[in-house]
């Protein structure tokens, strides 16, 4: 095999080859950041949050306290109020997140709690919302299922409020009645 042909044949393995994997590395989500937010603080410790251009999209000192330090989709931040909200690369409040010690709810298997008027339903990690708010009660989900309560009262315990109800039920992750 002469020497013009072997080049040829490499040129015409490694170019697809090259093509492919730089292609992989611009669709992987870590070089794809254009939506990206990420918290900042000013000269007074204020939290605040950029884009991946730098650019200020939610200034500092709206917030008493940013917990996120990035996301694609939304961040979670408390409010002046002592409220914890979510807020997506729009700027949009999306949904009060509902508050479990001192911070934002946990994300358990897949989905975290969210308040509106008082109810509570379910979103995921993208700040969409799965289940309506529409329970007075709800724990985490656990082993694909969560128990709710239309109707329910809290008592303090120590720092804490505790549901009691005796209406409990299980729902799946669509928010259907499970046994």
């Amino acid at each position: 095999m002469d020497a013009e042909l072997r080049k040829a044949l490499k040129l015409n393995l490694i170019l697809p080859i090259f093509t492919v994997g730089f292609l992989c590395l611009l669709s992987n989500p870590i070089y794809s950041q254009k939506n990206r937010m990420s918290v900042f603080h000013d000269n007074n410790g204020n939290c605040g949050y950029k884009n991946a251009k730098g650019e200020i999209l939610l200034k500092p000192g709206l917030f008493d306290f940013c917990f996120s330090d990035s996301s694609e989709f939304f961040v979670s931040v408390a409010g002046k109020n002592g409220k914890i909200y979510a807020i997506n690369y729009n700027t949009d409040t999306l949904f009060e997140i509902y508050k479990i010690d001192n911070g934002p709810d946990y994300i358990s298997d897949g989905l975290f709690r969210f308040i509106n008027i008082d109810k509570i339903g379910y979103s995921n990690f993208k700040g969409e919302i799965v289940i309506p708010a529409k329970f007075q009660c709800a724990f985490p989900f656990k082993n694909q299922k969560a128990k709710v309560s239309f109707y329910c009262q809290k008592s303090e315990f120590s720092e804490y409020k505790v549901p009691f109800s005796d209406s409990w039920f299980f729902i799946d992750k669509n928010g259907k009645r499970v046994d």
